[in-house]
């Protein structure tokens, strides 16, 4: 959904089986509100909260382009705890 020509609301991804992979909320093309991120499988594999565009609270994984995997986990916008790939 855009307002005024910008991402504002709730989107949503799917697998190709049509189970829901990821669902955000944006507000003024930045990420805010709820990011919950499922497995084909249907379980949740990360849930978070951003706040104006950060990370504010839950856990959030990437991957970089070796598929390494690095989750980050937050707690009122302070990163509480790393796990791989970790860098100051």
């Amino acid at each position: 959904m855009y307002r005024n020509g910008l991402l504002h609301g709730i989107t949503r991804h799917f697998y190709e089986d049509g189970n829901l992979k990821v669902e955000s909320e944006f507000a003024n093309e930045k990420p805010n509100g709820r990011n919950i991120i499922w497995g084909e499988n249907g379980n949740i594999l990360n849930e978070g909260y951003f706040k104006d565009g950060k990370p504010w609270e839950g856990s959030f994984e990437s991957e970089d382009e070796f598929g390494k995997k690095t989750i980050l986990k937050y707690k009122k916008g302070q990163l509480i705890n790393c796990v791989n790939s970790c860098k100051d």
